[in-house]
């Protein structure tokens, strides 16, 4: 299998060039992930299938947050999660916010894919 030039400048896949000779001779499944821009085994892209880039509700750090899940932790970063984790019955304000933002994010996503698909003319 010989890896196209227009291909792999079309999907932006010059700095996988190598890492896909290689990959020619391996009977592994794998796949591109768009999200993480790597080519990675289809177990590892599927775990990963679910999560976005969001921001701590505590501190405002950068982090990646599963979409499927719903508790406190998943909206906090690794220094924050160590005060607000599921263990603690109260939960802060900040963290209900980000989840709402999340899910009017989603919902807005969702939407926005939706009128495209509309008036899509192929």
């Amino acid at each position: 299998m010989e890896i196209n030039k227009d291909i792999m400048e079309k999907l932006e896949l010059q700095s996988f060039k190598d890492d896909l000779k290689n990959i020619e001779n391996q009977c592994l499944d794998l796949i591109y992930d768009p999200f993480f821009k790597c080519v990675c085994e289809r177990y590892v892209y599927e775990k990963h299938i679910g999560c976005m880039e969001w921001k701590c509700a505590i501190c405002g750090k950068d982090i990646i947050i599963d979409r499927r899940k719903n508790d406190p932790e998943n909206f906090v970063c690794e220094f924050c999660k160590d005060t607000y984790n599921n263990k603690n019955p109260n939960i802060d304000r900040r963290i209900l916010e980000s989840r709402n933002e999340m899910y009017k994010e989603l919902i807005k996503r969702i939407y926005d894919e939706f009128e495209d698909s509309l008036f899509y003319k192929g």
